[in-house]
């Protein structure tokens, strides 16, 4: 009788465990995944998101924001090898968690360290995580590529080398990353952004609380709808700022080796300043706006100004200085090397 019963109990314990051993597939060759994972949350007395990643995973990660009260992970762990066994022991070894902490949410995706996958070998993790909004987002993930859809308070990741696609903050966003695509929509508060060697877009930016910063080196840098002071620097690449309201703000344009276009729909009593090396300087002004413009160029460059009313008050071969109205705004701009610098107003 007690050997029955050993020999029961010991079926149940291998039925158990089968059960709780992971399931893992082949998607494709070279690639194993488990089946997607879910576990949820309640916040805890905070309103922040903490998301860590260890060094040696990659992958994607989700963060939306939605009108609940508690947070959804869902989660799949990939391995890529050439052995079905040796991805089921490097996914046994990747851990993901959501959990309550005192200052709201905590998210980890952990990995041993050193990694025990090979150089031609990788660990990744494809997670979404919704939270409430209203929430204040912090991630440490290098190697995910990220999208961000709130409305959350402030955003930060400035550890990240991946893609970074950003929506809907209200107070204050801080991104950077190297070599990847960025692109921030519907922005407002604080802003810093930074790249390289990839595109830098904007979109929707208003109700800044200071200059916003953008920054790429060797990629585009192109904005469309801003309110407010910019503090833009690139090298390599192009600068294109449409339908800009500088707001009353001073605003700096700087570029190296790339042109410069800038389409203003309002212009009042700003300042902005343009320099750029070795490449043009375009700029399309409201129909109707009063300025002074003080612009020069290197010997062998021209300056072109059209379809606006202006009185001279400089013109040498390589310097012109106009006024416009009772001249309210201040615009410089000025190129060195070859290069020309064009103004215009209206259509």
């Amino acid at each position: 009788m007690k050997n029955s019963v050993m020999a029961v109990g010991l079926a149940l314990l291998m039925n158990l465990s089968s059960c709780w051993a992971q399931e893992v597939e082949q998607e494709s060759k070279g690639l194993f995944a488990t089946r997607e994972l879910e576990s949820s949350t309640l916040p805890g007395n905070g309103n922040k998101l903490v998301i860590k990643a260890a060094g040696s995973l990659q992958g994607e990660l989700t963060i939306l924001a939605t009108a609940t009260d508690s947070a959804i992970l869902t989660y799949t762990k990939r391995a890529r090898t050439s052995r079905k066994s040796r991805a089921e022991d490097y996914l046994d070894q990747i851990a993901v968690s959501l959990s309550a902490a005192p200052t709201g949410l905590r998210l980890e995706m952990r990995a041993p360290n050193p990694a025990p996958w090979k150089d031609d070998e990788s660990g990744l993790v494809e997670a979404m995580v919704e939270i409430p909004e209203g929430f204040e987002v912090e991630i440490d993930a290098a190697y995910f590529d990220i999208d961000a859809d709130g409305p959350f308070i402030s955003f930060e990741n400035t550890t990240s080398l991946g893609r970074l696609d950003v929506a809907h903050i209200s107070e204050r966003l801080e991104v950077e990353t190297a070599n990847r695509r960025v692109t921030v929509t519907d922005i407002s508060g604080q802003i810093r952004v930074v790249t390289t060697n990839s595109r830098l877009t904007a979109e929707g930016i208003s109700d800044l609380t200071q200059p916003a910063v953008f920054r790429n080196d060797g990629g585009d840098i192109r904005i469309n709808g801003l309110t407010g002071g910019l503090n833009v620097k690139n090298a390599y690449g192009r600068i294109e700022i449409v339908d800009w309201d500088p707001d009353d703000e001073k605003s700096y344009i700087r570029c190296t080796s790339g042109p410069i276009v800038i389409i203003l729909s309002d212009l009042n009593a700003g300042q902005l300043l343009i320099t750029n090396k070795y490449e043009d300087i375009e700029l399309r002004l409201p129909q109707e706006f009063s300025a002074v413009l003080a612009m020069a160029v290197d010997e062998g460059g021209k300056i072109e100004a059209q379809n606006f009313p202006f009185t001279t008050e400089l013109v040498e071969p390589n310097r012109l200085n106009l006024l416009v109205g009772d001249g309210r705004a201040m615009i410089s701009g000025s190129v060195r090397g070859k290069g020309n610098i064009y103004v215009s107003a209206g259509e």
